[in-house]
């Protein structure tokens, strides 16, 4: 399903991730065989009293891109990453979300739906 057909899709479900980031990598959401997947959402709360710095990138197929790259996060904050106004897709193969932190104390929410033409 490398082309899924989102018009004649069997099934849609809404699902979410949730992670409390580290300063070493953490993978978010990973491709999945045969789905398609659509971030509809990502939240990044810093918890802690002093700000901190935060990326999310996507790898695929050895390549990193960044989503935001060293964005700061003022103490009991949030940032909004993605919103359904500007999803991003997520295609099937070998692709990763990665959040990385440069202190703990940041927690990340994704909302997320997964399509299926099988």
């Amino acid at each position: 399903m490398a082309q899924p057909n989102l018009i004649n899709t069997t099934s849609c479900f809404l699902k979410f991730a949730t992670v409390a980031v580290s300063t070493s990598g953490q993978t978010l959401l990973s491709s999945a065989t045969d789905k398609q997947r659509k971030i509809v959402s990502l939240y990044a709360c810093n918890t802690g009293t002093a700000t901190k710095t935060l990326d999310i990138y996507f790898t695929a197929t050895g390549v990193t891109r960044y989503v935001v790259k060293e964005v700061p996060i003022p103490a009991k904050t949030t940032l909004v990453v993605i919103t359904r106004d500007t999803p991003v897709h997520f295609e099937e193969g070998n692709h990763s979300l990665t959040i990385n932190g440069s202190a703990t104390g940041i927690d990340v929410y994704m909302s997320y739906e997964e399509y299926d033409d099988a």
